[in-house]
């Protein structure tokens, strides 16, 4: 190791162990779900490499490849159902973290300079939480980032004239892994070449060999993934783009990370401002353009703070490699680069150990064990507190975070019926989890559609996505919604156990027969909460007091027979109570009105008292308390609102 960089190295190995000790058995998004469905089948030979009909094929093909050869080594065949779910997804999260930091610590191997300032900045970048939060998980972008590290790395390092040649084929081979395991690192080569040329010349940008070497293996892994896959190509999402989620995406999911960008920022005004020439201009103003490629492309579909991994690799090399800290030099005096330094590094790490809660918009506090979660596609965010949230996501296969970890132990523990010798599913988001599942208990699965939904006796579902207001699906057509509202009509039973928060639904083609009057009850309540994900708990006794999770929480008590609140003790925040009733109908349950109570968002700490039937409720009556699981402000309805104003909304898978 050259001397002179410990600090870097101390840095980086920090961090990695934070992700190596987040790096269990947690399963964390849909993505990284299909990418262990399509593995296991190509571990398995079930599958063939060749055109599979796997999601996003196309653009992660080496991601499908690295993981099928980590799952013929490290997990294995014939175990307990539920010790094999574990096995897989922690087999997946290693094999990608074992790939990421190795990767990263060869960068700064190579661009390594001993700078404790730098190591300050490097720290702010690693620290920034959709990376910390991301690093320990299966994932294309992890995969893809630790290919990545190693050719800025080669990029990076001294020219050499006798090994241009194995040089050059290095750098093809890297970039084609790059590319092909996620194809939005494509967004990431420009500003490497940029910031990685000897000299600052238009004419050392475009002709040096291994740039073209670099292209030349973008451009073979690109056309590689369309010759391959079989599946329908998707280039581009449909545009997304609301100005608060934006927002809470750059801030929470950058971090410190994010003051290392304006300072990037600021170091190209300062540049530009003190450059003469209009070569160098022009190539100040390419190398700014690079740098924001990556947040240009996903500013428009937004849809989860793990988009912003791209952006982190940006402000890794401009922070590592001497061009990056040239601009800051051009900028910032002495005395102010320490400044800055000590200020990123602080934005970085004091949301480490505290957290901003936020029960309604404009009241905000401190909290030091948790933070409020907002919504992404990838399930629940934390706004700070991010030690705490690691150490929950290390143990969240056994006391979930959110509905991904629920969905997928309740599948561990579920027999998937078949039909036909196939699993008939329907498509919802949570698709590849019930893949997944099923190739797991040793069936194939097939997919719902409108042909075929009278061909099988039966569909399988997850209730979570029954309870959706359909119209509130902007990613669905509006044919699907259709088709979602039909299912919500036909019989259904669970198969999951009572016991399952997150249950597993069959569901009658024949549209006869008796449904789970829990089940409908809970449908029921859904259509009050206008499609907000929510958990139901039963009250015993006659008293109720809202705790910390139903702070800013729409909430809600209702029963079989009416009730009404006796009493409400006097306290701070009492009168602010709004109280509302009123009934609605339950499908299959005849004649019987459901009465409810609705607290809004300004519950107060107070204890609630009811009267049922005339009397005290008393342990075991059928009274419950419905809650949303996110913040008031965050409700679907508000997003619908938005949407039918001319925006679009991005539900949380």
């Amino acid at each position: 190791m050259k001397s002179g960089i410990r600090w870097e190295v101390a840095v980086t190995l920090l961090v990695a162990a934070f992700s190596f000790f987040s790096a269990g058995a947690t399963m964390r998004e849909t993505d990284q779900a299909a990418l262990l469905q399509g593995a296991l089948l190509l571990a398995r030979g079930e599958a063939s490499a060749v055109s599979p009909e796997f999601y996003n094929y196309d653009k992660q093909f080496v991601s499908f490849w690295i993981t099928a050869a980590a799952l013929k080594l490290r997990f294995r065949e014939g175990q307990d159902v539920e010790a094999a779910f574990a096995d897989l997804t922690r087999a997946g999260n290693l094999a990608a973290t074992l790939i990421l930091w190795p990767g990263i610590l060869f960068l700064v191997w190579r661009a390594g300079r001993g700078d404790r300032q730098r190591a300050m900045m490097l720290s702010a970048v690693l620290l920034a939480p959709c990376f910390l939060l991301s690093a320990s998980l299966l994932s294309s972008n992890v995969i893809s980032g630790g290919f990545l590290g190693f050719l800025a790395g080669v990029l990076g390092g001294k020219e050499r004239d006798r090994n241009g040649i194995w040089r050059a084929l290095v750098v093809l081979g890297l970039t084609f892994a790059a590319v092909g395991a996620r194809a939005d690192a494509v967004l990431c080569l420009p500003f490497l070449c940029w910031i990685t040329v000897p000299r600052a010349r238009w004419r050392e940008l475009v002709r040096r060999k291994i740039h073209w070497a670099a292209a030349a293996g973008a451009v073979v892994a690109l056309v590689t993934g369309r010759i391959l896959t079989a599946a329908p190509v998707v280039d581009r999402y449909p545009p997304f783009f609301v100005s608060e989620v934006a927002l809470a995406y750059l801030v929470f999911g950058l971090g410190g990370a994010g003051l290392v960008m304006l300072c990037l920022l600021t170091g190209f005004g300062g540049a530009l401002r003190k450059t003469a020439s209009a070569g160098r201009k022009s190539l100040l103003v390419a190398g700014l353009c690079f740098a924001l490629l990556p947040l240009g492309y996903y500013s428009a579909q937004l849809f989860s703070p793990r988009h912003l991994l791209t952006t982190v690799w940006v402000l890794l090399f401009s922070v590592l490699f001497s061009r990056g800290r040239a601009l800051l030099r051009v900028t910032f005096s002495t005395q102010a680069r320490k400044i800055v330094a000590t200020s990123c590094v602080c934005a970085a790490v004091i949301p480490i150990f505290a957290g901003l809660d936020l029960p309604q918009i404009g009241r905000p506090r401190l909290s030091w064990n948790r933070s409020t979660l907002y919504p992404t596609a990838d399930g629940l965010w934390p706004m700070g507190a991010y030690g705490t949230f690691l150490r929950q996501l290390g143990r969240a296969s056994h006391r979930p975070i959110d509905h991904n970890q629920e969905l997928w132990g309740a599948l561990s523990r579920t027999k998937l019926p078949e039909a036909g010798g196939e699993v008939p599913i329907y498509p919802t988001p949570m698709w590849f989890y019930f893949g997944l599942a099923a190739s797991l208990q040793g069936q194939p699965a097939s997919s719902w559609d409108r042909e075929s939904s009278s061909a099988k006796p039966f569909w399988i579902v997850d209730e979570r996505e029954l309870r959706r207001n359909p119209e509130s699906a902007a990613r669905a057509p509006r044919e699907a919604a259709t088709w979602l509202a039909d299912l919500r009509q036909r019989p259904k039973r669970l198969i999951s156990g009572l016991g399952e928060r997150q249950s597993i639904v069959k569901i009658d083609s024949a549209g006869a027969g008796p449904s789970d009057p829990g089940l409908e009850l809970r449908l029921a309540v859904a259509e009050l909460f206008y499609g907000d994900d929510f958990t139901v708990r039963e009250v015993g006794g006659d008293e109720f007091t809202p705790d910390v999770r139903d702070r800013g929480r729409r909430v809600m008590f209702f029963s079989v027979l009416p009730f009404q609140m006796r009493e409400i003790f006097p306290g701070a925040g009492s009168g602010d109570l709004e109280v509302e009733a009123g009934q609605f109908a339950v499908p299959g349950l005849g004649e019987k009105a459901w009465y409810f109570v609705r607290i809004p968002e300004e519950a107060a700490g107070d204890p609630l008292r009811f009267e049922f039937g005339g009397e005290a409720v008393e342990q075991g009556a059928e009274l419950y308390v419905a809650a949303s699981t996110l913040m008031g402000y965050m409700s679907v309805q508000r997003w619908q609102q938005r949407r039918n104003s001319g925006h679009t909304f991005n539900d949380s898978r």
